[in-house]
Formats: structure tokens, C-alpha cells, sequence
């Protein structure tokens, strides 16, 4: 039987908590410098309001600390950074000022994140470039053949690393 924090509406996990947009704390306690921003930036895509980052105790294993009303932020930390029972304290304070939720990283998600997930747009971002300066080294190439296609050493071009092959005309 549920109790006092147990989610009460049916749905999809991920859109109850844009909807409760639950407040947090992101403390780093691992051996990780930064997780706790690059952590921070991740939970409000997801719809997490970040209070405040800095750095906690350090520990081995993520724990989260419930203080406010949010079962549903809850409940999505809990399962997405595997925090188990052990690792759930309730603190429940009336001090609206405080975040609901405050979560402390440990070595473990330091360890086990996958860096796509913490950082999807960085890693587009780094695929799109690298996709825009081959289509500059293709369109540079194209352009010689076009303009002096005599001049044009393509197997040389190509045996250097250069990309597109075109034999001159």
C-alpha cells in the first residue's frame, strides 16, 4: 500500500515530473569534478527546477533526500540513477525555500553514466561538425575538378586521407 509519496496519477513517468517540475540539489560527492553541473543541466531538460549545485560528502553510491512534496521527481531519480531504498532518506521540511529533493552523486554515477546521456546535444553537436568539414573537404575537392580538372591530383588527394576520389576529365 502506498503511502504519503507514492505517485497517485496514471501516465508517462517523464511527463508527470515536467508537470510537477520538482525543485532539486545536485551535490557532488564523487571523484568526478563537474558531475554536479553537467548533472544539473541534464535534470532540468528533463523538467527539474535546480536550486542549487556545489559539492557534498563523498560517497561510493547516489542517495537522494525527499524534503518536499515530489513523489514523482522522486520516483524518476530513484529509477533512473538506481537509488535503491538504502539510499533514500525523507527529510520533510514546510520551508518552501528548501528543494524538494537533494541529490548527492556518488562514484557510482560518476562511473556508470553514459556520457550521451548526460550530454546528448554536445555529442550532436561534435557528429554535425565533423559531418560539416567532410562535406567542406568534398565540395573543396569538386570545386577544383570544376575549375582546373587537369591540375587535379585525386590519387594523391585520396591516398592522403582527403576523401572523394574524382579522376580528372
Amino acid at each position: 500500500m502506498g503511502g504519503l509519496i507514492a505517485p497517485v496519477t496514471e501516465g508517462d513517468l517523464a511527463s508527470r515530473v515536467v508537470a510537477e517540475a520538482p525543485t532539486i540539489t545536485v551535490l557532488n560527492g564523487s571523484y568526478q569534478t563537474g558531475l554536479e553541473e553537467t548533472t544539473a543541466e541534464w535534470l532540468r531538460q528533463q523538467g527539474f527546477v535546480v536550486l542549487e549545485t556545489g559539492v557534498g560528502p563523498t560517497t561510493a553510491v547516489t542517495e537522494v533526500t525527499l524534503q518536499g512534496y515530489a513523489p514523482y521527481g522522486l520516483s524518476w531519480i530513484a529509477e533512473t540513477f538506481g537509488i535503491a531504498a538504502g539510499q533514500r532518506e525523507y527529510g520533510f521540511t514546510n520551508d518552501r525555500s528548501q528543494p524538494d529533493l537533494i541529490l548527492i552523486l556518488g562514484d557510482d554515477w560518476a562511473y556508470f553514466q553514459p556520457y550521451a546521456i548526460i550530454n546528448p546535444m554536445k555529442n550532436l553537436l561534435e557528429k554535425l561538425k565533423e559531418k560539416a568539414r567532410w562535406m567542406k573537404q568534398q565540395a573543396f575537392v569538386l570545386f577544383l575538378a570544376y575549375k582546373d580538372p587537369g591540375r587535379l591530383d585525386s590519387e594523391n588527394f585520396c591516398r592522403s586521407g582527403g576523401g572523394l576520389c574524382l579522376q580528372p576529365h
